[in-house]
């Protein structure tokens, strides 16, 4: 049995949108009452792969920014550009996500990021 979520409301697949599996006017999508654990599953490690192969971009550029900051004499930490990152984050994520957990994620990777630069002075 299929059914679509929006707003808490459920109706027969058939019924609904003239029977397609995705309705673009009202972005209703269809789901199995019973999704697959395993295809769900498949899908989160898709995007951790991708998050992973972004970190690891993220964190080579870091490496760099930390080698220009030793030879210019500037400090690892700058308070006003973590700042900066987190509000384009937030603004990004566009009240998608709970701001703090953006937030705690965001910190946790600059975090990560000085202990890096930190390695090159």
């Amino acid at each position: 049995m299929y059914g679509y979520s929006s707003i808490g409301r459920t109706a027969d697949f058939k019924s609904a949108c003239y029977g397609f599996k995705s309705c673009y006017p009202c972005q209703y999508m269809f789901i199995s009452r019973t999704p697959n654990m395993e295809n769900l599953r498949k899908k989160i490690n898709k995007v951790d792969k991708k998050i992973a192969k972004l970190l690891i971009k993220r964190f080579t550029i870091v490496k760099q920014i930390g080698i220009y900051k030793k030879n210019n004499n500037i400090q690892v930490y700058d308070k006003n550009r973590e700042e900066l990152v987190l509000k384009k984050i937030r603004s990004f994520v566009n009240n998608k996500l709970p701001p703090n957990s953006i937030e705690n994620i965001y910190t946790t990777i600059m975090n990560e990021a000085k202990k890096i630069q930190l390695e090159n002075k």
